[in-house]
């Protein structure tokens, strides 16, 4: 499946209006649980995917100690 960063870019302002406009201690609604899961797997199945994966790999390593 070829997924555009456009596509990626609009979820990803969506996601933040939500998770701005809901209320503190409240936790993730189910709708907005499923737009975050979706999210992920659409980064994930991008070109951007490899250096999300090192980003993460070297900020557990600074965050470890390693």
């Amino acid at each position: 499946m070829r997924v555009s960063m456009s596509l990626l870019f609009l979820l990803t302002i969506v996601i933040l209006l939500m998770m701005r406009t809901r209320h503190k201690g409240d936790g993730l609604t189910t709708a907005e649980f499923l737009l975050c899961a979706v999210w992920g797997f659409l980064l994930a199945s991008t070109t951007f995917a490899p250096t999300v994966r090192s980003f993460i790999t070297a900020f557990a390593a600074a965050v470890g100690g390693h």
